[in-house]
């Protein structure tokens, strides 16, 4: 018998562990993961996880962020190359996540639908908040490219996958 119960106060334990970490390391906004943008006048948060209200979520997702250069080198005579002139490219940007229903544990068909009409919006994506794009300096993008997929054996779980370009705000200087 103290062996069972032994088994159920580590399970307790552990539960109590797995919801305070959770809670503490991944509460919306609170780390740099966690971003929210704007398209239309609707707010889109990532990084929603609150294990204690077992509801729908969009994960912490991981985002990359790659960037070029344009250059122009011109051949001269002996081999050398000289560059002539260089600029830099905007941001292509990666954002990998999940979806997971923390209540019911089916397929999250609500938020895959706000996903999927996240990106079939023709418009710039604002980010609001996040960390990781205000250190890179990014503050729009379109999204141009949506992929997902189902994770094996887990109905309620789906891995999804958008990607960007970061996009600056024309501006215009007239003189008199």
């Amino acid at each position: 018998m103290s062996i069972v119960l032994n088994i159920a106060s580590n399970i307790a334990f552990n539960k109590a562990v797995y919801e305070k970490f959770f809670a503490e390391s991944y509460g919306a906004g609170e780390d740099f993961e966690s971003f929210v943008l704007s398209i239309n006048g609707k707010e889109y948060t990532f990084g929603d996880v609150d294990i204690r209200s077992k509801r729908l979520i969009f994960a912490p997702p991981l985002v990359s962020f790659s960037r070029r250069k344009n250059i122009i080198v011109t051949d001269v005579n002996g081999g050398d190359t000289v560059v002539e002139q260089w600029g830099i490219q905007g941001y292509e940007i990666t954002i990998d996540g999940i979806v997971v229903d923390m209540k019911k544990h089916r397929f999250p068909g609500d938020k895959i639908k706000e996903l999927h009409e996240l990106f079939a919006l023709n418009q710039t994506a604002i980010v609001k908040s996040g960390t990781i794009f205000e250190s890179v300096g990014v503050k729009e993008f379109y999204i141009t490219d949506f992929n997902l997929r189902g994770v094996p054996g887990y109905e309620d779980t789906w891995e999804y996958q958008l990607r960007a370009l970061s996009v600056k705000p024309l501006q215009f200087t007239l003189s008199a």
